[in-house]
């Protein structure tokens, strides 16, 4: 009978190593597949929302449309009606939180944001620009359907 447990120990002692080396290899892939590191939100929208709070809808995209080339345009009080018009069906402002932030370039991002009001939310997409002096966001797109602002991976089950 000793001679069959000597026999087994090189067998147990190779399956004791193949098994050390899958668990590694397991681990090493599961640390490779961890997701690249998110881009933060830039300020700027963030700043906005905090004046949104305190002052209303002519406050926040003041800040929002500072240093674009929207900054004193027309364009921009198209922002502001689509503010008011949101809270006048959904009530006031209470909060925002983040969907999703895409990097489209090392200067450019996508941000997706859904705005919380009292009865509902507005669904957003900044177009923010990384300039010489800054964040800045040369476009941004509202609506209370999330299927016409957010990309459709978010939307997915």
């Amino acid at each position: 009978m000793p001679i069959i447990e000597q026999r087994s120990r090189p067998i147990t002692l190779l399956i004791i190593i193949l098994w050390s080396l899958f668990a590694a290899t397991t681990v090493d892939a599961k640390e490779q597949k961890e997701d690249p590191p998110k881009p933060e939100v830039p300020k700027i929208i963030f700043s906005g929302l905090g004046e949104y709070g305190f002052k209303g809808a002519e406050a926040v995209v003041k800040v929002w449309m500072k240093g674009s080339a929207l900054e004193e345009s027309v364009e921009s009080l198209t922002y502001v009606n689509a503010l008011k018009q949101a809270e006048s069906i959904y009530g006031n402002f209470l909060s925002s939180s983040v969907a999703h932030v895409h990097p489209l370039t090392t200067t450019t991002l996508l941000v997706y944001l859904s705005i919380n009001y009292e009865k509902g939310p507005l669904f957003a997409r900044f177009l923010v620009y990384r300039a010489k002096e800054g964040w800045i966001i040369p476009e941004i797109s509202f609506n209370t359907k999330p299927e016409l602002i957010l990309p459709p991976s978010l939307l997915a089950p």
